[in-house]
């Protein structure tokens, strides 16, 4: 008998009991040796797949006279012989050879921003405002002294996290200086969350800078940590500008920064000295007339210090471009129309990449020769492939997930392939088979554009017979929802749905990901659009199947889907039966200065843009029942887009349903999910089941 899915599996489950089998955080030791790990300890694998324990928890425990109850999670090798673990804000450094412990310390329970030199041992945090180093003996010392408020130091969370942002904190290669964000967001005004939890409400105020306002400002602070003083990098430019692609120079001496405008359309890559922080350089500039967005750091060539890597999209897809230390481009490195995804480093005289191709489906590898710029492909096999080479470019692991593999992985090199694993179908071992998924590919509004479209049948699918339909929508930037991997990058609850008799449909329309700048582009100044006019083109096809209900089709999404789905029931009101709108944009006016900028421009500029996007003038053409979900807490689309869309039903009379979760922000995560997704089902199949 063939099982079917609960709610609480299809919320929880896809990445708990249905994970498929693989090996956890693969790294390569050294050039021969790979490891994995689990709880019992680091295993050391074998080209055909065999486990042998390398280092054992016990073993960690009798160096440690300790009873750690399980291997840390996070490990790496700071060389071939030093195991660097990390256990909550325990830090640990031991040499495996002769199981000697190199330091163990423990750092502050205020600790944050994590940051270890692995050669070093030492580890750069926050506390607070302020950055703090633990020495490789554990002993504490604080960097900056900043006490007034909207100060912060080190924080990864400046410019809201866009331009590839995710940490502070910038250890210079040797590991004798350190460079930081230091971000002033005093003058930021600041938006009032109300916690509930005590009997009297508390008041935490956020600093949230709404697109046209008064935005933070950033600079960049390095010191020498061996009797070294502050420097400020001295950055050219507006203050409210953006410090992105942070990079050390090999030789410690130089930092590399792009200085993006708050306009977001010119990019300056500078260089500064850290010994006084004056500028050195300015090597090139980038302008787009609809936005320029660094989001890496640059690459240099091991061998080859005076020369880096940098990626741009100046051709309409991110590429690699080899320049000069002194800004001269000495040649385009990739080519074509593929999106670059990841640079896997430079060995010997290639460089080693991972692109997007077949329509953004696919993530297939290559080494890219450096002079001829010939490519010889490292991965097999259509599918989502991920790469781990080791340190000289002579072996490397190839893990591919496809519609029909949930996982498997090949130790490489230029003459072998050997599959270590190769992972069932998780639910079939548990006795479910999951509805029949099927890869679409359609065309844009625009009549010409191939766009990439998923259909879930439901389960006993019988095409005599009438469904209903949801429509699960994203459809915004940085963001993709269909890939040629496992379930077709689907939700566990998408097939839940159709195990539950839905036709469960979604499309990447333009404006999503990894399809190159045209394809993105065309949502400047218009956020809503085009998006819209693509999910109506995908709509227009599920009304030609015969098996669909025109009459039962609902819509769903979240944050930018949430947008949509709000935007769409109230630019076509009689096509959908239904909606829900969970944590959505419904006045850009309100939304972040760096996303929202970024692709709307400011409302100064772009009065006309903001009002056609602005879902609360078009609140009176709702016909359909919507609910709206928010998180009373949400600091990423503020509560208060929510408000004043009912605010606009209200006056218009128009009836409405919306749910808050308490203590919530921008998702509902843990067990308060599986309550989420019951009332969206609950919601859906109320408007929905006949």
């Amino acid at each position: 008998m063939i099982g079917q899915l609960t709610l609480e599996q299809a919320t929880l489950g896809q990445w708990r009991q249905f994970r498929p089998k693989d090996l956890n955080n693969i790294q390569w030791k050294d050039e021969r040796t790979v490891t994995c790990w689990d709880i019992s300890g680091i295993q050391q694998l074998s080209p055909n797949g065999e486990k042998t324990m390398l280092y054992s928890l016990s073993q960690l425990n009798a160096v440690l006279k300790d009873s750690l109850k399980g291997f840390p999670f996070s490990y790496s090798w700071a060389n071939p012989s030093t195991l660097h673990v990390q256990q909550g804000l325990r830090i640990i450094q031991l040499n495996v050879e002769t199981g000697t412990l190199l330091r163990d310390y423990t750092l502050p329970e205020d600790a944050e921003n994590i940051h270890p030199h692995l050669p070093t041992g030492k580890t750069a945090f926050t506390r607070g405002q302020n950055v703090w180093l633990a020495g490789s003996d554990g002993g504490l010392r604080a960097l900056s002294f900043d006490e007034a408020p909207g100060i912060v130091n080190g924080s990864g969370y400046v410019h809201r996290q866009e331009f590839g942002i995710s940490e502070g904190l910038f250890w210079s290669p040797d590991g004798q200086s350190l460079a930081w964000y230091r971000k002033d967001e005093g003058m930021v005004t600041e938006y009032p969350l109300v916690e509930s939890p005590a009997r009297i409400a508390n008041h935490r105020p956020v600093r949230y800078p709404m697109a046209g306002m008064k935005s933070e400002e950033v600079t960049l602070q390095v010191l020498k940590l061996n009797g070294g003083q502050i420097q400020t990098l001295q950055t050219p430019g507006d203050k409210e500008q953006y410090l992105t692609a942070v990079t050390w120079s090999p030789n410690n001496n130089h930092l590399y920064v792009g200085l993006l405008n708050r306009g977001q359309d010119s990019l300056r890559l500078c260089r500064f000295k850290v010994s006084d922080g004056t500028l050195d350089a300015v090597l090139f500039q980038e302008t787009d007339s609809r936005w320029v967005e660094p989001e890496h750091g640059l690459t240099f060539l091991p061998n080859n210090p005076d020369q880096f890597i940098w990626w741009s999209e100046r051709d309409g897809y991110d590429q690699a471009y080899l320049y000069s230390s002194q800004g001269q481009l000495i040649r385009q490195l990739t080519t074509g129309p593929y999106v670059l995804t990841n640079i896997h480093g430079i060995f010997g005289n290639e460089l080693w990449i991972t692109r997007a191709e077949n329509n953004g489906l696919d993530r297939q590898s290559y080494a890219v020769h450096l002079k001829s710029g010939k490519y010889r492909r490292l991965t097999e096999g259509d599918g989502v492939h991920t790469l781990v080479p080791n340190s000289a470019g002579t072996a490397w692991i190839d893990k591919l997930s496809n519609p029909l593999l949930a996982n498997r992985v090949d130790w490489c090199s230029p003459k072998s392939r050997k599959r270590i694993l190769d992972a069932p179908n998780p639910y079939l071992e548990k006795g479910i088979e999951l509805p029949k998924v099927e890869q679409l590919t359609l065309t844009a509004a625009d009549g010409k554009t191939a766009v990439n479209a998923r259909i879930i049948y439901p389960s006993n699918f019988k095409p005599e017979q009438q469904y209903p339909v949801l429509i699960y929508v994203y459809g915004g930037p940085h963001a993709q929802m269909i890939t040629r991997s496992w379930m077709w990058g689907a939700r566990l609850w998408d097939f839940y749905m159709a195990q539950e008799g839905y036709v469960v449909f979604t499309l990447d329309n333009r404006g999503s990901a990894y399809r190159g700048k045209e394809f993105e582009g065309i949502i400047h100044r218009q956020l809503g659009e085009a998006e819209a006019a693509d999910q109506l083109q995908g709509l227009n096809y599920l009304k030609s199947l015969p098996f669909v209900d025109k009459k039962r089709i609902g819509v769903h999404g979240w944050s930018f889907g949430g947008f949509m789905t709000t935007n769409l029931l109230t630019r076509n009101p009689d096509d959908f039966a239904v909606g829900v709108a969970g944590g959505p944009v419904m006045d850009w006016s309100l939304y972040e200065v760096m996303y929202g900028e970024r692709y709307m421009d400011r409302p100064q500029e772009n009065e006309e843009g903001y009002r056609i996007t602005d879902l609360t003038r078009r609140a009176k053409n709702l016909k359909s029942p919507l609910l709206i979900i928010h998180g009373d807490q949400d600091d990423v689309v503020v509560p208060q887009h929510s408000m004043r869309f009912l605010k606009a039903c209200v006056d218009e009379s128009i009836p409405v349903d919306f749910f808050l979760y308490p203590n919530h922000a921008h998702n509902v995560v843990g067990k308060d999910r599986v309550h989420l997704m019951d009332k969206i089902t609950r919601y859906l199949n109320q408007h929905l089941k006949p």
